[in-house]
């Protein structure tokens, strides 16, 4: 009986963050019924502060290598630079300039001949 009940939390678990599935919804709504009922009776800046620190601690909570995420975050918003020069290829254009491109080779191209 304990190992019906676990497979029934485990699914309900699993299906709350799945996009489309009545579990999702009415999870993100009550999620939207609570910060409602914040901003009415504390105010917007006080429940944004809530809502911040809520934030802090799942990140400190939640993450394990927070040094590794944040610089992997920072990287993803900020790409390192590179040492190497960037130089455009032919796939890089778009297909207009490709076009622009391809007929002044071939006029160059007879020109040549």
């Amino acid at each position: 009986m304990s190992e019906q009940n676990d497979n029934k939390k485990n699914g309900f678990a699993a299906k709350i963050l799945q996009v489309g599935t009545a579990e999702c919804a009415i999870f993100f709504a009550v999620v939207a019924m609570v910060l409602a009922v914040l901003m009415l009776y504390l105010g917007f800046w006080k429940t944004l502060l809530i809502a911040a620190l809520v934030c802090v601690g799942l990140f400190l909570g939640g993450v394990k290598n927070k040094k590794a995420w944040l610089t992997q975050v920072i990287n993803r918003l900020f790409p390192p630079k590179s040492n190497v020069p960037y130089r455009a290829t032919k796939d890089d254009l778009p297909p207009s300039l490709k076009a622009e491109q391809f007929s002044e080779e071939a006029k160059q191209d007879s020109a040549e001949e």
